[in-house]
């Protein structure tokens, strides 16, 4: 145990990759039967050590939580303020095996069910906890993890930021860690588009058998292979838009009316998607093309700026609109209206829970018929304007029909502002509605 806490003060004075390898060789010797680290995972390890910032996008199995959980107890020994939360008790037990493993590790100081401390030999000690309401509060942390952030809201990520602010001992930047399987349209999905991502699918590590993992194919649906083992976020079992979703340019003619959808939410924000006809609507050869997704935030600001936006957007005579009719909507549409009593482009307001045109399972049905391109990868855009693409292609995906297909199901932890604003835009076609265009 001496000359464990001597390698322990080794480690904390070293620079951090010397550091790092020595911690690890320490970790071989006591614990011969573990699995060592495949090259894929040391080199993740140190673009981590070199970026700080990192999402680890993983498969199923892949050793995420085992290789964060060994780099939270080296960056204890090395001093720093640590702070670990997984989404639940079962999350974080899977953790907790491998602290128990690990021979710098003394005890468990548990002041709560659901919050502990983490003792290391040298005296040093780290915080983890379960990312319930009020769990995330406390002093300031320089390294940061949160442990299989897919099942995670924002809601319960709403004290992250007195948690994060600061800097390290020696002035650098925090350490942000996120690891998780994918699901599409979750934090962890948008915390990729912020941060750089490592992914590694099953085909890595050396200790998945690949005779074993084409049984696995064969037993799981085909959305949850694509999610838990390609490391694909991709859309679940029952999506309504499955086969016509694409990230790429359209480059045949488009019609030139361009049509404004809005689904006004107060909470995730007030959004606005446009989008246009191809010139050929035939069946086989129609396309939507989306070509601006906006999210002007929350409350009175972000509404008040939607307004604007469209009053400039309608005083076009190529421009037309629908607005959601229903509840918050029809609050806004009448705030709108006067501001903008007399607009130029034409402007409809729908209710989803009519019949008809309006309907939102016709609605659908009338979109499955067109090729939509969210061209969320266009370099001509700006890093917002893309991001809020990937939103809308993330929400898209995630648009599912209920069990028996006779409606549309939004899950309660998802947003939907942007998709159900795209299903708005997709409302009319110059030779008559959609419902005609492409059948």
């Amino acid at each position: 145990m001496v000359k464990l806490r001597a390698v322990a003060h080794t480690i904390e004075f070293l620079p951090l990759r010397f550091a790092w390898l020595l911690y690890i060789l320490v970790i071989r010797y006591f614990d011969k039967d573990g699995l060592p680290l495949d090259l894929w995972q040391m080199q993740d390890i140190f673009f981590i050590l070199k970026n700080r910032e990192v999402c680890l996008n993983r498969a199923r199995g892949g050793s995420k939580t085992r290789d964060m959980a060994l780099l939270c107890v080296f960056f204890a020994l090395r001093k720093n303020e640590i702070k670990w939360f997984a989404p639940s008790t079962t999350q974080l037990n899977q953790a907790k095996k491998y602290w128990y493993k690990n021979p710098f590790v003394d005890s468990f100081n548990w002041r709560s069910k659901q919050i502990a401390f983490i003792n290391l030999i040298v005296l040093n000690s780290f915080d983890i906890a379960i990312t319930t309401a009020g769990h995330m509060k406390g002093g300031r942390a320089n390294v940061v993890f949160f442990d299989e952030m897919a099942l995670m809201t924002n809601s319960m990520l709403g004290d992250i930021i007195p948690v994060t602010n600061g800097m390290d001992l020696v002035g650098d930047g925090i350490f942000l860690l996120f690891f998780s399987t994918p699901l599409i349209n979750t934090v962890f999905e948008e915390y990729t588009f912020m941060y750089p991502v490592l992914t590694h699918d099953w085909t890595h590590p050396t200790w998945f058998n690949a005779k074993r993992m084409l049984r696995v194919k064969n037993t799981v649906s085909p959305s949850k292979w694509k999610t838990e083992y390609l490391c694909i976020f991709a859309a679940m079992d029952g999506q309504v838009f499955e086969e016509n979703l694409v990230n790429e340019p359209y480059l045949g003619l488009l019609r030139p009316t361009i049509f404004i959808g809005s689904d006004p939410n107060p909470r995730e924000g007030y959004a606005a998607v446009s989008a246009q006809y191809s010139n050929n609507l035939t069946r086989g050869q129609a396309h939507i093309v989306i070509t601006k997704a906006r999210n002007f935030g929350p409350n009175n600001s972000g509404k008040n700026a939607m307004f604007r936006y469209l009053k400039q957007e309608l005083h076009n005579q190529h421009t037309e609109a629908e607005f959601e009719d229903n509840g918050v909507g029809k609050v806004v549409w009448d705030d709108y209206e006067e501001l903008d009593p007399s607009p130029l482009g034409e402007v409809n307001r729908v209710d989803w829970g009519t019949s008809g045109v309006g309907d939102k399972v016709a609605r659908a049905n009338s979109m499955n018929g067109y090729v939509i391109h969210i061209w969320y990868d266009n370099p001509a855009l700006s890093p917002s304007e893309r991001k809020h693409m990937k939103k809308l292609w993330s929400q898209m995906n995630a648009v599912a029909w209920t069990k028996d297909g006779s409606k549309i199901d939004k899950p309660p932890a998802q947003a939907w502002h942007l998709s159900d604003s795209c299903m708005h835009a997709c409302a009319f076609g110059e030779s008559g509605g959609m419902s005609g265009a492409a059948i």
